[in-house]
Protein backbone atom coordinates (compact mmCIF):
# COMPACT_ATOMS: atom_id res chain seq x y z
CA UNK A 1 0.00 0.00 0.00
CA UNK A 2 1.57 3.14 -1.06
CA UNK A 3 1.28 6.58 1.03
CA UNK A 4 1.79 9.83 0.02
CA UNK A 5 3.64 12.46 1.75
CA UNK A 6 2.34 15.23 3.87
CA UNK A 7 2.51 18.96 4.22
CA UNK A 8 2.58 21.32 6.99
CA UNK A 9 -0.78 23.11 7.76
CA UNK A 10 -0.99 26.88 6.67
CA UNK A 11 -1.72 29.60 9.19
CA UNK A 12 -5.62 30.40 9.82
CA UNK A 13 -7.24 32.70 7.55
CA UNK A 14 -9.73 35.41 8.58
CA UNK A 15 -13.27 35.66 7.40
CA UNK A 16 -14.64 38.31 5.07
CA UNK A 17 -18.00 39.83 4.51
CA UNK A 18 -20.36 38.97 0.96
CA UNK A 19 -23.77 40.11 -0.13
CA UNK A 20 -25.72 37.55 -0.41
CA UNK A 21 -29.53 36.19 0.27
CA UNK A 22 -30.73 33.51 2.01
CA UNK A 23 -34.35 32.16 1.18
CA UNK A 24 -36.15 29.64 3.16
CA UNK A 25 -37.69 27.64 0.61
CA UNK A 26 -39.87 24.33 2.33
CA UNK A 27 -39.79 23.44 6.06
CA UNK A 28 -40.71 19.64 6.35
CA UNK A 29 -43.78 18.40 8.11
CA UNK A 30 -43.18 14.87 8.43
CA UNK A 31 -45.55 14.11 6.48
CA UNK A 32 -43.90 15.07 3.23
CA UNK A 33 -40.55 13.74 4.55
CA UNK A 34 -38.12 14.58 7.61
CA UNK A 35 -34.64 15.24 8.32
CA UNK A 36 -33.15 15.25 4.46
CA UNK A 37 -29.28 14.54 5.01
CA UNK A 38 -28.26 14.02 1.37
CA UNK A 39 -26.43 16.63 -0.67
CA UNK A 40 -29.43 17.63 -3.66
CA UNK A 41 -29.57 17.46 -7.01
CA UNK A 42 -30.20 20.40 -9.81
CA UNK A 43 -31.67 19.18 -13.15
CA UNK A 44 -29.81 21.04 -16.70
CA UNK A 45 -31.81 23.97 -16.69
CA UNK A 46 -31.77 24.60 -13.09
CA UNK A 47 -35.57 24.87 -12.15
CA UNK A 48 -35.87 21.66 -10.36
CA UNK A 49 -34.32 20.36 -7.29
CA UNK A 50 -34.31 17.09 -6.41
CA UNK A 51 -33.66 15.50 -3.16
CA UNK A 52 -34.38 13.11 -0.05
CA UNK A 53 -35.90 13.12 3.14
CA UNK A 54 -34.37 10.50 5.65
CA UNK A 55 -37.58 9.87 7.64
CA UNK A 56 -40.67 10.94 7.59
CA UNK A 57 -43.45 10.32 5.00
CA UNK A 58 -46.12 7.85 5.20
CA UNK A 59 -44.44 5.31 6.62
CA UNK A 60 -41.40 6.91 8.05
CA UNK A 61 -38.93 5.71 5.83
CA UNK A 62 -38.32 8.68 3.92
CA UNK A 63 -39.04 10.18 0.80
CA UNK A 64 -37.97 11.28 -2.70
CA UNK A 65 -38.93 14.89 -3.33
CA UNK A 66 -38.76 17.72 -6.53
CA UNK A 67 -39.33 21.55 -5.40
CA UNK A 68 -39.56 23.66 -8.99
CA UNK A 69 -37.72 26.54 -8.40
CA UNK A 70 -38.39 28.39 -11.61
CA UNK A 71 -40.78 31.46 -12.32
CA UNK A 72 -43.38 32.15 -9.43
CA UNK A 73 -43.90 30.15 -6.00
CA UNK A 74 -41.16 27.14 -5.37
CA UNK A 75 -43.72 23.89 -5.66
CA UNK A 76 -42.65 20.39 -3.57
CA UNK A 77 -43.91 17.33 -4.68
CA UNK A 78 -43.21 14.22 -3.06
CA UNK A 79 -42.40 11.75 -5.60
CA UNK A 80 -41.80 8.64 -3.82
CA UNK A 81 -42.36 7.42 -0.31
CA UNK A 82 -40.14 4.68 1.21
CA UNK A 83 -41.73 1.86 3.09
CA UNK A 84 -38.82 -0.04 4.26
CA UNK A 85 -38.79 -4.14 2.36
CA UNK A 86 -37.26 -4.29 -1.04
CA UNK A 87 -37.51 -0.45 -2.09
CA UNK A 88 -35.37 0.07 1.06
CA UNK A 89 -35.91 2.82 3.68
CA UNK A 90 -33.73 6.14 4.99
CA UNK A 91 -31.94 7.34 2.08
CA UNK A 92 -29.23 9.16 2.99
CA UNK A 93 -26.54 10.09 0.18
CA UNK A 94 -26.21 12.91 -2.09
CA UNK A 95 -28.41 12.51 -4.89
CA UNK A 96 -27.11 12.29 -8.55
CA UNK A 97 -28.65 13.27 -11.74
CA UNK A 98 -27.82 12.37 -14.67
CA UNK A 99 -28.99 11.58 -18.36
CA UNK A 100 -27.88 7.84 -18.33
CA UNK A 101 -29.12 6.11 -19.32
CA UNK A 102 -32.06 8.14 -20.28
CA UNK A 103 -32.76 12.25 -19.82
CA UNK A 104 -33.20 13.09 -16.20
CA UNK A 105 -32.47 9.61 -14.00
CA UNK A 106 -31.82 10.39 -10.45
CA UNK A 107 -29.53 7.63 -8.57
CA UNK A 108 -29.55 7.58 -4.65
CA UNK A 109 -28.89 4.90 -1.67
CA UNK A 110 -30.74 3.71 1.32
CA UNK A 111 -29.15 2.78 4.16
CA UNK A 112 -31.68 -0.09 5.07
CA UNK A 113 -34.26 -1.90 3.69
CA UNK A 114 -33.93 -4.39 0.26
CA UNK A 115 -34.24 -7.62 0.16
CA UNK A 116 -31.71 -8.09 3.38
CA UNK A 117 -32.21 -5.44 5.20
CA UNK A 118 -28.66 -4.05 4.35
CA UNK A 119 -29.64 -0.96 2.28
CA UNK A 120 -29.93 -0.44 -1.43
CA UNK A 121 -28.92 1.61 -4.86
CA UNK A 122 -31.95 2.94 -6.61
CA UNK A 123 -32.60 5.06 -9.70
CA UNK A 124 -36.05 6.79 -10.20
CA UNK A 125 -36.83 7.96 -13.73
CA UNK A 126 -38.26 11.57 -13.95
CA UNK A 127 -41.87 11.18 -14.78
CA UNK A 128 -41.37 7.71 -14.47
CA UNK A 129 -41.00 5.74 -11.02
CA UNK A 130 -38.75 3.65 -9.04
CA UNK A 131 -36.16 1.14 -9.54
CA UNK A 132 -34.06 -1.26 -7.20
CA UNK A 133 -30.92 -1.53 -9.03
CA UNK A 134 -29.09 -3.77 -5.84
CA UNK A 135 -30.11 -4.78 -2.56
CA UNK A 136 -27.14 -5.38 -0.29
CA UNK A 137 -26.48 -8.79 1.01
CA UNK A 138 -24.31 -8.12 3.73
CA UNK A 139 -21.01 -9.55 4.72
CA UNK A 140 -18.67 -9.80 1.83
CA UNK A 141 -21.29 -8.13 -0.22
CA UNK A 142 -21.56 -4.97 1.88
CA UNK A 143 -23.71 -3.47 3.92
CA UNK A 144 -25.22 0.27 4.75
CA UNK A 145 -24.07 2.58 1.91
CA UNK A 146 -23.87 6.13 3.47
CA UNK A 147 -22.79 8.05 0.40
CA UNK A 148 -24.08 8.68 -2.82
CA UNK A 149 -22.99 6.97 -6.12
CA UNK A 150 -21.16 8.37 -8.88
CA UNK A 151 -20.90 7.58 -13.09
CA UNK A 152 -17.91 6.66 -14.78
CA UNK A 153 -16.76 5.25 -17.82
CA UNK A 154 -14.41 2.54 -17.55
CA UNK A 155 -13.36 0.00 -20.22
CA UNK A 156 -15.76 0.94 -22.42
CA UNK A 157 -18.68 0.09 -19.93
CA UNK A 158 -20.61 2.91 -17.86
CA UNK A 159 -20.84 1.87 -14.31
CA UNK A 160 -22.25 3.16 -11.32
CA UNK A 161 -20.16 3.36 -8.51
CA UNK A 162 -20.31 3.67 -4.63
CA UNK A 163 -19.56 2.32 -0.96
CA UNK A 164 -20.42 0.70 2.00
CA UNK A 165 -19.32 1.72 5.50
CA UNK A 166 -19.68 -1.88 6.54
CA UNK A 167 -19.18 -5.51 5.37
CA UNK A 168 -16.60 -6.75 3.18
CA UNK A 169 -13.76 -8.13 5.14
CA UNK A 170 -15.69 -9.36 8.02
CA UNK A 171 -12.42 -10.35 9.53
CA UNK A 172 -11.87 -6.40 9.94
CA UNK A 173 -13.17 -4.85 13.23
CA UNK A 174 -15.83 -7.95 13.48
CA UNK A 175 -18.52 -6.13 11.50
CA UNK A 176 -16.51 -5.32 8.07
CA UNK A 177 -14.46 -2.43 7.67
CA UNK A 178 -16.69 -1.58 4.47
CA UNK A 179 -16.28 -1.41 0.46
CA UNK A 180 -15.74 -0.13 -2.78
CA UNK A 181 -18.77 -1.38 -5.22
CA UNK A 182 -19.38 -1.58 -8.93
CA UNK A 183 -22.94 -1.74 -10.89
CA UNK A 184 -22.63 -2.14 -14.75
CA UNK A 185 -25.30 -1.93 -16.95
CA UNK A 186 -28.17 -4.63 -16.37
CA UNK A 187 -27.33 -4.94 -12.76
CA UNK A 188 -24.62 -6.69 -12.73
CA UNK A 189 -22.96 -5.81 -9.02
CA UNK A 190 -19.30 -6.43 -8.26
CA UNK A 191 -17.44 -6.06 -4.87
CA UNK A 192 -14.31 -4.10 -6.20
CA UNK A 193 -12.31 -3.32 -2.24
CA UNK A 194 -12.91 -4.73 0.63
CA UNK A 195 -11.25 -2.48 3.18
CA UNK A 196 -8.38 -3.99 5.55
CA UNK A 197 -8.44 -1.53 7.99
CA UNK A 198 -4.87 -0.73 7.61
CA UNK A 199 -6.12 1.16 4.45
CA UNK A 200 -8.91 2.45 5.78
CA UNK A 201 -12.64 1.31 7.43
CA UNK A 202 -15.43 3.44 7.46
CA UNK A 203 -15.93 4.87 3.75
CA UNK A 204 -18.90 7.27 4.17
CA UNK A 205 -19.02 9.92 1.26
CA UNK A 206 -19.43 9.86 -2.64
CA UNK A 207 -16.90 9.03 -4.78
CA UNK A 208 -15.47 11.28 -7.13
CA UNK A 209 -14.33 10.22 -10.84
CA UNK A 210 -11.41 12.16 -12.10
CA UNK A 211 -8.91 11.09 -14.84
CA UNK A 212 -9.97 7.39 -14.48
CA UNK A 213 -9.41 6.91 -11.19
CA UNK A 214 -12.21 7.05 -8.16
CA UNK A 215 -11.31 9.15 -5.17
CA UNK A 216 -12.55 9.11 -1.86
CA UNK A 217 -12.42 9.60 2.23
CA UNK A 218 -12.72 6.85 5.07
CA UNK A 219 -13.72 7.63 8.04
CA UNK A 220 -11.31 5.58 10.17
CA UNK A 221 -7.62 4.37 9.52
CA UNK A 222 -4.87 4.65 11.66
CA UNK A 223 -5.65 5.00 15.67
CA UNK A 224 -9.40 5.73 14.81
CA UNK A 225 -8.74 8.19 12.37
CA UNK A 226 -9.39 8.57 8.99
CA UNK A 227 -7.83 8.74 5.50
CA UNK A 228 -7.94 9.83 1.80
CA UNK A 229 -7.74 7.17 -0.70
CA UNK A 230 -7.53 6.81 -4.75
CA UNK A 231 -8.11 3.51 -6.53
CA UNK A 232 -7.95 2.46 -10.31
CA UNK A 233 -10.92 0.60 -11.14
CA UNK A 234 -9.76 -1.42 -13.96
CA UNK A 235 -6.52 -2.85 -11.71
CA UNK A 236 -8.63 -2.46 -8.52
CA UNK A 237 -5.09 -1.22 -6.76
CA UNK A 238 -6.41 1.24 -4.12
CA UNK A 239 -3.53 3.87 -2.28
CA UNK A 240 -3.67 5.95 0.59
CA UNK A 241 -2.55 9.55 0.96
CA UNK A 242 -0.59 10.19 4.18
CA UNK A 243 -2.96 12.67 5.80
CA UNK A 244 -3.18 14.21 9.43
CA UNK A 245 -5.04 11.71 12.05
CA UNK A 246 -8.50 13.39 11.70
CA UNK A 247 -11.82 12.39 10.71
CA UNK A 248 -12.70 12.49 6.88
CA UNK A 249 -16.44 11.86 6.74
CA UNK A 250 -16.80 14.20 3.36
CA UNK A 251 -15.90 13.57 -0.35
CA UNK A 252 -13.40 15.63 -2.32
CA UNK A 253 -13.94 17.91 -5.51
CA UNK A 254 -11.22 19.34 -8.24
CA UNK A 255 -11.35 22.39 -9.19
CA UNK A 256 -9.63 23.63 -12.49
CA UNK A 257 -6.18 23.51 -12.03
CA UNK A 258 -6.56 19.68 -11.22
CA UNK A 259 -6.08 20.38 -7.14
CA UNK A 260 -8.19 18.01 -5.03
CA UNK A 261 -10.23 20.07 -2.25
CA UNK A 262 -11.82 18.20 1.16
CA UNK A 263 -13.22 18.73 4.56
CA UNK A 264 -11.99 17.36 7.50
CA UNK A 265 -14.39 16.98 10.57
CA UNK A 266 -11.98 17.75 13.21
CA UNK A 267 -8.25 18.44 13.71
CA UNK A 268 -6.51 21.44 12.43
CA UNK A 269 -4.89 24.08 14.84
CA UNK A 270 -8.37 24.26 16.64
CA UNK A 271 -9.41 20.72 16.57
CA UNK A 272 -12.81 22.54 15.02
CA UNK A 273 -12.00 20.83 11.51
CA UNK A 274 -10.56 22.01 8.40
CA UNK A 275 -9.78 22.24 4.31
CA UNK A 276 -7.41 20.70 3.14
CA UNK A 277 -6.10 20.11 -0.46
CA UNK A 278 -4.04 17.17 -2.33
CA UNK A 279 -2.02 18.92 -5.30
CA UNK A 280 -0.81 16.63 -8.26
CA UNK A 281 2.00 15.37 -6.70
CA UNK A 282 -0.15 13.44 -3.70
CA UNK A 283 1.11 16.25 -1.15
CA UNK A 284 -1.59 17.15 1.48
CA UNK A 285 -2.18 20.69 2.59
CA UNK A 286 -4.08 22.18 5.89
CA UNK A 287 -5.38 25.32 4.27
CA UNK A 288 -7.67 26.38 6.74
CA UNK A 289 -8.41 25.66 10.27
CA UNK A 290 -11.93 26.56 11.46
CA UNK A 291 -12.14 28.03 14.84
CA UNK A 292 -15.60 27.65 16.55
CA UNK A 293 -16.36 31.57 15.79
CA UNK A 294 -18.01 32.86 13.44
CA UNK A 295 -16.30 30.59 10.40
CA UNK A 296 -18.35 27.54 12.15
CA UNK A 297 -17.43 24.38 13.70
CA UNK A 298 -16.65 20.80 12.71
CA UNK A 299 -17.38 20.87 8.23
CA UNK A 300 -19.19 18.08 6.66
CA UNK A 301 -20.24 17.02 3.22
CA UNK A 302 -18.47 17.74 -0.42
CA UNK A 303 -17.10 20.95 -1.09
CA UNK A 304 -18.64 22.66 -4.75
CA UNK A 305 -16.58 24.26 -7.09
CA UNK A 306 -17.94 27.39 -8.35
CA UNK A 307 -16.61 29.74 -10.80
CA UNK A 308 -13.06 31.00 -10.29
CA UNK A 309 -12.35 28.13 -8.26
CA UNK A 310 -14.01 29.16 -5.07
CA UNK A 311 -15.32 26.25 -2.73
CA UNK A 312 -18.36 26.18 -1.33
CA UNK A 313 -19.62 24.30 1.70
CA UNK A 314 -21.18 24.03 5.04
CA UNK A 315 -20.54 23.66 8.97
CA UNK A 316 -22.55 21.36 11.61
CA UNK A 317 -21.95 23.74 14.29
CA UNK A 318 -21.92 21.04 16.81
CA UNK A 319 -19.09 18.21 16.61
CA UNK A 320 -20.36 14.97 17.11
CA UNK A 321 -21.16 13.38 13.62
CA UNK A 322 -25.21 14.11 12.40
CA UNK A 323 -25.83 15.57 16.07
CA UNK A 324 -28.33 18.08 16.98
CA UNK A 325 -27.83 21.33 18.93
CA UNK A 326 -26.72 25.05 19.27
CA UNK A 327 -22.84 24.62 19.25
CA UNK A 328 -20.31 27.77 20.15
CA UNK A 329 -20.77 29.04 16.51
CA UNK A 330 -24.46 28.33 16.20
CA UNK A 331 -26.33 25.66 14.45
CA UNK A 332 -24.18 25.23 11.25
CA UNK A 333 -23.05 27.66 8.94
CA UNK A 334 -22.88 28.09 4.93
CA UNK A 335 -19.56 29.08 3.77
CA UNK A 336 -17.37 29.81 0.83
CA UNK A 337 -13.53 29.70 0.32
CA UNK A 338 -11.20 31.41 -2.13
CA UNK A 339 -8.57 28.93 -3.51
CA UNK A 340 -6.67 32.12 -4.67
CA UNK A 341 -6.54 34.07 -1.52
CA UNK A 342 -7.29 31.16 0.62
CA UNK A 343 -9.95 33.69 2.39
CA UNK A 344 -13.25 32.00 4.11
CA UNK A 345 -16.34 33.84 4.05
CA UNK A 346 -19.48 32.55 6.16
CA UNK A 347 -22.41 33.25 3.84
CA UNK A 348 -25.34 32.18 6.10
CA UNK A 349 -25.05 31.31 9.94
CA UNK A 350 -28.30 28.87 11.11
CA UNK A 351 -30.27 30.14 13.76
CA UNK A 352 -32.79 26.84 14.14
CA UNK A 353 -35.95 28.42 12.96
CA UNK A 354 -34.26 28.70 9.15
CA UNK A 355 -32.58 25.89 9.68
CA UNK A 356 -30.16 23.86 11.87
CA UNK A 357 -26.70 21.21 11.33
CA UNK A 358 -26.61 20.72 7.95
CA UNK A 359 -24.83 17.43 7.17
CA UNK A 360 -23.81 17.77 3.15
CA UNK A 361 -22.90 20.05 0.55
CA UNK A 362 -24.93 22.50 -1.29
CA UNK A 363 -25.43 22.45 -4.80
CA UNK A 364 -24.38 25.23 -7.44
CA UNK A 365 -27.17 26.30 -10.46
CA UNK A 366 -26.12 27.96 -13.86
CA UNK A 367 -26.82 31.36 -12.51
CA UNK A 368 -24.35 31.00 -9.22
CA UNK A 369 -26.73 30.35 -6.52
CA UNK A 370 -26.60 27.62 -3.97
CA UNK A 371 -29.01 25.27 -2.84
CA UNK A 372 -29.07 22.90 0.11
CA UNK A 373 -30.92 21.32 3.09
CA UNK A 374 -30.62 21.34 6.74
CA UNK A 375 -31.75 17.74 8.62
CA UNK A 376 -32.90 19.59 11.60
CA UNK A 377 -34.71 23.00 12.49
CA UNK A 378 -37.65 24.58 10.26
CA UNK A 379 -41.17 25.61 11.49
CA UNK A 380 -41.50 21.88 12.66
CA UNK A 381 -38.14 20.60 13.53
CA UNK A 382 -38.19 18.10 10.66
CA UNK A 383 -35.66 19.98 8.38
CA UNK A 384 -35.68 22.44 5.46
CA UNK A 385 -35.11 22.87 1.96
CA UNK A 386 -32.92 26.60 1.29
CA UNK A 387 -31.10 28.85 -1.57
CA UNK A 388 -28.97 31.54 -0.84
CA UNK A 389 -28.57 34.21 -3.91
CA UNK A 390 -25.67 36.61 -4.75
Amino acid sequence: MKKFRFAAPALLLACGAHAQTFSLLHAFSGKDGANPVGAVALNPASTVVYGTAMAGGGRGDGTLWSLAVGAGKPKFSTLVTFGGGTRGRSPHGALLYTNFPVNGTLYGTTLGGGTSGYGTVFSYAVGGGLSVLHSFAGGAGGEVPYGGVTLGIFNGTESIYGTTFYGGDMSCASIGCGTVFGIAPGKKFSVLHRFQGSDGYGPASTLLNFGGQLYGTTVYYAADAGSPFVMNPTSLSLNVFAAPAVNYIGGLSVDGNGNLWGLAFGGGAHGYGEIYRIDASGAVTDVYDFTNGSDGACPLGTLAVGQNNVLYGITQGVCNWGGQGNGGSGWGTVFQFDTNTYMLTTLHTFEGSDGANPQDGVAIDDFGNLYGVAPYGGKNNDGVIYKITF
